[in-house]
């Protein structure tokens, strides 16, 4: 077992493409010791991927799927070169850390993405080692399905309006199972011919000034650093250079949300080069924050970012930044 892990995955349970369970069985596959679930607004696919993991390590090594042949989403993780790098990351499905390199074992760490703004501009809060079933993360998640709900009511009327008919009932019979949002209908508009790729529905129909875009309500990044205090877990502000802040703007959001208990940055991601990598870890460190670092997988949705790996290889997140965080003994 190596010991890397992965700190930002999405399932289906949102707007990744591959369930928990194919999830962890993936993990499993490249090896990985530990994976957040970090489904945007739910905690909903947790407790499938941690009995997943229940089941796969109680299989027989020969009869674990082996997702390596048929999953497009895999990077080849034999050959590289590159150094581990520092990251890091808590709840724990599996045992002690001794044997991680002779046996098949996983860690699932209990995690949410929040949609939170500051200023007019979205920023995610990632959540790590959460209470998932917390009664205060249950009235959020209640109170965004009901949100979501009535918004992709409005994103199915002004689809069919451009002219591909849709409503959200046939999306929800598409993608069973799924918290439905826009992901879920630029993947049906292109599976119907009406746009050539994801890419192409978002660019030119529901992107943020597109014709189909519906807006959203979000909480304040406070609240929502609040909310995964209050449910146990330990708020990280993720992919912080995807907002396009500038030096200043980021410390001024960093400074702010640190006033409320913000914890961690996300300083390892997919489309991060060595250099940003260096430059947050250092912005990190002035802020007394750990250091994560997550591959933002979510399947077919971003085919190009392989679970554990990143985009080419270019993540080796070790296990050790989970110990650096204080999150693992």
């Amino acid at each position: 077992m190596k010991n890397l892990i992965d700190l930002h995955v999405h399932t289906s349970c949102s707007d990744g493409t591959l369930p928990p369970e194919e999830v962890v069985a993936t993990a499993l596959d490249l090896q990985l010791a530990a994976i957040a679930i970090t489904d945007h607004d739910t905690a909903a696919g947790v407790a499938r991927a941690k009995a997943a993991v229940r089941h796969l390590n109680s299989t027989p090594n020969n009869l674990i799927m082996d997702t390596t042949q048929d999953n497009p989403h895999l990077a080849n993780t034999s050959g590289r070169d590159s150094q581990p790098q520092n990251t890091t990351g808590r709840d724990s499905q599996t045992q002690s850390t001794s044997g991680r390199d002779s046996q098949k074992t996983l860690e699932i760490l209990a995690g949410i993405e929040i949609s939170a703004e500051w200023l007019n501009k979205e920023i995610h809060i990632l959540g790590l080692d959460l209470d998932p079933d917390h009664p205060a993360l249950k009235n959020y998640q209640d109170e965004f399905l009901r949100e979501k709900e009535e918004r992709n009511r409005k994103i199915a009327e002004k689809i069919t309006a451009v002219g591909c008919p849709v409503t959200p009932e046939e999306i929800q019979e598409r993608f069973p199972g799924a918290v439905l949002g826009r992901p879920h209908y630029a993947r049906f508009m292109m599976e119907k011919g009406f746009v050539t790729s994801v890419n192409a529905a978002f660019n030119q129909y529901l992107g943020d000034n597109g014709p189909c875009y519906v807006s959203r309500r979000r909480i304040s990044v406070s609240d929502a650093v609040k909310l995964i205090l209050d449910c146990g877990g330990h708020p990280v502000l993720a992919h912080p250079l995807q907002y396009g802040f500038s030096k200043d703007r980021l410390e001024s959001l960093v400074n702010y949300l640190k006033d409320f208990g913000l914890e961690g940055m996300e300083c390892y991601y997919s489309r991060y080069t060595a250099t940003d990598s260096a430059k947050l870890i250092k912005m990190a460190g002035r802020h007394g924050l750990f250091v994560t670092g997550g591959s933002d997988f979510h399947g077919g949705n971003k085919p190009e970012i392989a679970l554990g790996s990143g985009i080419n290889g270019n993540l080796e997140i070790p296990y050790s930044l989970l110990q650096d965080a204080g999150l693992r003994p």
